[in-house]
């Protein structure tokens, strides 16, 4: 009776269709056309990053927002007989390293007062005074010629001093759309695929360090493992008036909505500035690039859509695929838990029943099963006996293929006929 319904099934299963026989309509791995396979990233190298900052000058020089302190005896303050007043520097508790409208120094002497937008000081008796682009020596000394005209004090006299209590600051934002994650992990189809929470700041950086490394350096450092290797810098100056013109008419329309978007680095109002270079070649951005003004956003993109997902003798789940480098076939099924040669891996399917010695023979036969530009799809079947020997057999793995593990008709037929039979040793007396 055994062997008539071993005889039977091994027919059965000789002839049976679906999750085995529809591989031989696939492509096999080493023949797959070049237009099918997936983008290899290539060797790269960090970016030095210092060219992520901006070269410190060897004299300040004041501009428009700049606060200063200014002591002009006998005019600022008004009384001549009282004495200097102190001004005293913003308290800072905390472990803020740029706090909100900039740090303030400790100045000696004098009465605070802003330059203007143009780049000039109003003073009573002496009126506008420009200042832009002088050093703190120079603007003292400027202000003092001034004095010696209008006849306010005798040019033998020393009478004006003149410090820098705050520096001008631009304002921008940082949004990180990212989360901490240590190691790639396998998520299940019952289970939600990232429990996150995107990160934004709003930044007050002084002059000379409003740069895309200081923005990174306080708001987390480099993006992490789940986010692209690459920042891009939104200009809100770049963004004319002509184009938000034509999204205000595109809203409540049938016509699609400019964005100026992130994926054209021709457009001006973003550009994107990469962490990794090839190597032996110059970066794609320039000095200004890096440079960030008031209302600029430094933004870091997740990577929701690169996964690949696994099934048939693997469970089924979405698996998060490594940043900096390519992964094959044996990578991924290695990723998902599962192992070449094993019967499925840990986490794996058992589709036949263990009444015997097991699933003794594994699985040898892997698909992909690939998406293509033109929403069609494609089957790629690969030999992993041969991929474990041949590198050529050995397909690249590309954001949202499914990769199944099955066996093949010989081996479901030789683990099934196995598991009809009980062997029972009787060890002798």
């Amino acid at each position: 009776m055994t062997i008539s319904r071993l005889v039977l099934l091994c027919f059965g299963v000789s002839v049976l269709p679906g999750c085995i026989t529809f591989t031989n309509y696939a492509i096999p791995g080493d023949r797959l056309p070049v237009f099918l396979r997936a983008p290899e990233k290539g060797r790269r190298v960090p970016l030095n990053f210092a060219l992520l900052g901006q070269r410190q000058p060897r004299n300040y020089t004041i501009s428009s927002g700049d606060l200063l302190s200014i002591y002009i005896k006998g005019l600022l303050p008004a009384e001549t007989n009282s004495t200097p007043p102190s001004i005293p520097g913003q308290s800072n508790f905390t472990n803020i390293y740029y706090p909100p409208t900039g740090q303030n120094s400790t100045p000696s002497l004098g009465l605070p007062i802003e330059v203007s937008a143009a780049g000039s000081i109003n003073l009573p008796l002496l009126g506008l005074i420009p200042i832009h682009g002088l050093t703190v020596e120079q603007a003292s000394a400027k202000i003092a010629e001034v004095c010696v005209e209008k006849k306010v004090a005798q040019a033998t006299r020393e009478f004006v001093y003149l410090s820098l209590i705050r520096s001008r600051v631009y304002r921008v934002l940082v949004i990180r759309d990212e989360a901490p994650s240590d190691f790639p992990q396998f998520v299940r189809k019952d289970a939600p695929l990232l429990t996150k929470r995107g990160h934004a700041q709003v930044v007050d950086l002084p002059v000379f360090e409003n740069d895309v490394l200081h923005a990174l350096t306080i708001s987390g450092g480099l993006p992490a493992f789940d986010a692209y290797n690459e920042v891009w810098i939104l200009r809100r100056d770049n963004v004319s008036g002509l184009v938000r013109q034509q999204f205000q008419e595109s809203v409540g329309s049938s016509q699609p909505v400019p964005t100026g978007g992130f994926d054209n680095e021709c457009i001006a109002t973003a550009r994107r500035i990469p962490m990794w270079v090839p190597p032996c070649e110059s970066p794609t951005f320039s000095q200004e690039d890096v440079l960030l003004n008031d209302g600029d956003i430094v933004y870091i993109r997740a990577r929701e859509e690169e996964f690949f997902y696994t099934g048939g003798l693997l469970a089924g789940g979405v698996v998060p695929m490594p940043r900096d480098r390519d992964i094959d076939i044996l990578d991924a099924i290695s990723l998902a838990n599962g192992s070449v040669g094993g019967a499925g891996g840990a986490s794996g399917v058992q589709v036949i029943p263990a009444r015997g010695p097991g699933n003794v023979i594994p699985p040898s036969r892997a698909t992909i099963v690939r998406k293509l530009p033109n929403k069609q799809q494609v089957t790629i079947r690969v030999d992993l006996t041969k991929a474990l020997r041949d590198p050529k057999h050995r397909v690249m793995i590309q954001p949202q293929d499914l990769i199944s593990l099955h066996y093949k008709p010989g081996e479901l037929t030789a683990n099934s006929a196995l598991n009809l039979v009980n062997l029972n040793f009787i060890a002798p007396n």
